[in-house]
């Protein structure tokens, strides 16, 4: 029980100010107290003799507090920060449920002379040592209060692509692990469709992939910081990089498509074989089969069924690799879009089964993905997003409200937790720059209440970018702004429209209607930009350049937009009054005079964007699909130079009279 101090109590319904405690997550309850406590050579010391696991909780304190310039004296004398554990019970639990008594469960109790931390395992001493560190000042100074806490859901997972963009290299996957744990989140899902090493399959992303020592290492990396790392794998579909190899397209459901043909022995076996292998080599008690998105079940020209026939192949199926997953004494977890679509099998999956719906659209409520789970009792994983997958930068607003309508119906139907997870499908998304999205994650399955986004932004920036939290906190509203506003105006996701061009009819019309939201949208993004460079003067930050080029991106999307409506524009009125003047004022200076011109402003930013992008990722990426973006850029170029030689050369010999010239190949 907490001891009361003369103070008052708060709780996740009645939270403190803002500018009193930035704490993420917000604890369960507060109690202030007077005074403080400055730590200057802090002793460290445990009520009991600590275990392996105590000794990584003493060691993550440790290096907090020498990154905030405190230096822990030798323990000589009676601690300043005391570590207690009341149990001997395992950190690794995953059946308990969430409360005060939960193996997650801490209390933090800070007097004007000790730092006590309490819990019942080592797990939960390392999540009072996370909210010790928010609560640190520049000044070594901590204020007197009582904390007691727990999470809200059990789970508390992020996922990563390694499959579908950029291929980080292993120091940014250690990077993201550390992230994820100041949050506390406990699960980390690495997917992967054909992206980690197998015996006997050495032509599988040869060029992408982690070694079975490189997943080891990062299991054991991941463990110090009381994280699991959870295989999420694809067994159905998702396949191509399979299928596209001829020794291995025979099994699938189309030669080199994307599923294999679950009825194939051949296909099986193999199916066997990297089940054997994955659950050898991840620890975790969890195993993520995958099997979403099996487009061509059921569906493939002459060989149609009927949907009650394909839910039933998908069934037999899934049991099939459940039996082989669960026979390992793995818990078996699978997307539940298909699920969803065949709802008549729900019922008859295996037991023991966790499915996972997924949504990352915005939506007013998410209830009708899980209730038909919960009405057949088949535990759930809810599924949320960052949406930056198909976008210039993340839209933290949109993610933030995503993932806090998932948290509202985890909690409503009792749901194991929250997966958020991060998809790369555009094929070049730069992580870094989505860190506050991927943060949010964790933090609101731990929350019990719903922060609001301009707390979430202010305690996250003060957390992080302390010396530039205000206007951190505004940039992530101005890049969610603009980059919503975007994708209202082009009708659709903002990175879509990268490569198409705009000077097709359709988009020239969508434009005009909506070309005062497009031209807002560009200047929210030179705001963002203005900030960003005022920012980086005081030195190189990693998620400052990143943002900076989605900004960029962002800006450069709507500049193309405006400009073609510019140019579509000056041909209706040289049609109009069709004179040589007047092609060489519009078209010859106006569109394509050399450096100072429209033309000459899209190959500029297409060039810049193209080398900036490749900077960011072989910072942060291994070289794989590099050149594959690249060559999108320069396509995107010599669409401006090819342009610019179209309309520049007939300047002279243009006639009064002539049609303007088409500006589509």
């Amino acid at each position: 029980m907490l001891i009361r101090l003369s103070a008052v109590l708060l709780t996740a319904a009645t939270l403190l100010p803002a500018q009193d405690l930035p704490l993420l997550p917000q604890p369960h309850t507060v109690q202030l107290g007077s005074g403080s406590l400055k730590l200057l050579h802090p002793t460290i010391g445990f009520a009991a003799k600590p275990d392996k696991d105590d000794a990584l909780v003493e060691r993550a304190l440790r290096a907090i507090l020498q990154q905030s310039g405190i230096q822990p004296a030798a323990s000589t004398t009676a601690p300043v920060i005391l570590l207690e554990r009341t149990s001997p019970q395992s950190s690794w639990q995953w059946d308990d449920t969430p409360g005060p008594n939960s193996s997650e469960a801490y209390s933090l109790k800070i007097t004007t002379t000790r730092v006590h931390l309490k819990a019942a395992t080592a797990r939960g001493l390392f999540y009072a040592v996370q909210t010790l560190s928010q609560l640190l000042t520049p000044t070594a100074t901590l204020r007197v209060l009582e904390i007691a806490d727990w999470p809200a859901m059990r789970l508390r997972g992020f996922m990563l692509d390694l499959s579908h963009g950029p291929f980080p290299k292993f120091d940014e996957l250690k990077r993201q692990i550390d992230f994820l744990a100041r949050w506390k989140a406990n699960q980390f899902y690495l997917y992967s469709e054909t992206n980690v090493e197998l015996d006997g399959f050495p032509l599988l992303s040869a060029s992408a992939r982690l070694t079975k020592a490189q997943v080891r290492e990062l299991i054991a990396y991941a463990h110090d910081r009381f994280i699991d790392v959870v295989p999420c794998v694809e067994l159905y579909g998702h396949l191509h990089d399979l299928a596209r190899i001829e020794t291995y397209s025979t099994l699938a459901e189309m030669p080199h498509g994307g599923e294999i043909n679950p009825l194939n022995p051949k296909a099986q076996a193999l199916i066997r074989d990297w089940v054997d292998q994955l659950t050898a080599l991840f620890p975790s008690p969890w195993f993520h089969v995958g099997m979403d998105e099996t487009y061509e079940l059921g569906k493939v020209p002459g060989r149609q069924l009927e949907p009650a026939k394909a839910g039933e192949i998908y069934l037999r199926h899934f049991e099939q690799v459940s039996s082989l997953v669960a026979a390992k004494g793995k818990r078996v977890m699978i997307w539940g879009d298909i699920l969803l679509q065949h709802s008549e099998v729900i019922a008859r999956v295996p037991a023991g089964t966790v499915a996972i719906p997924w949504r990352y659209s915005d939506e007013p409520d998410y209830d009708r993905f899980v209730a038909p789970l919960a009405a057949a009792k088949v535990n759930s994983l809810l599924g949320s997003g960052v949406w930056n997958y198909y976008d210039a930068v993340p839209d933290f607003d949109h993610t933030l409200r995503n993932v806090d309508g998932l948290a509202k119906s985890a909690r409503k139907h009792r749901s194991l937790g929250i997966l958020h997870t991060e998809w790369t499908d555009c094929g070049q998304v730069l992580l870094r720059m989505a860190d506050p999205a991927v943060a949010y994650g964790p933090i609101a399955s731990w929350n019990h209440e719903t922060l609001t986004h301009a707390q979430v932004y202010d305690r996250y920036a003060r957390l992080l970018h302390p010396r530039h939290a205000a206007a951190v906190s505004r940039l992530l509203a101005t890049v969610s702004q603009s980059q919503s506003a975007l994708e209202k105006a082009l009708g659709t996701r903002v990175f879509q429209t990268l490569w198409a061009n705009p000077l097709e009819p359709r988009r020239l019309e969508r434009a005009r209607a909506h070309a005062a939201a497009i031209r807002e949208a560009r200047i929210q993004s030179e705001s963002a930009q203005a900030t960003l460079l005022t920012l980086l003067k005081d030195g190189p930050d990693p998620f400052y350049e990143s943002l900076l080029y989605g900004a960029r991106l962002l800006d450069y999307i709507a500049l193309r937009q405006l400009y073609a409506l510019e140019m579509d524009g000056f041909r209706e009125a040289l049609a109009k009054d069709p004179k040589p003047a007047n092609y060489r004022l519009l078209f010859g200076v106006e569109i394509s005079e050399t450096d100072h011109s429209r033309l000459f402003d899209l190959m500029d930013a297409a060039g810049e964007l193209r080398a900036q992008l490749r900077t960011l990722w072989l910072r942060d990426y291994l070289p794989y699909r590099l050149e594959t973006a690249m060559g999108r850029w320069q396509g995107e170029f010599d669409r401006w130079r090819n342009l610019q030689e179209k309309i520049a050369h007939p300047a002279r010999s243009y006639r009064e009279g002539d049609p303007p010239p088409t500006m589509l190949p």
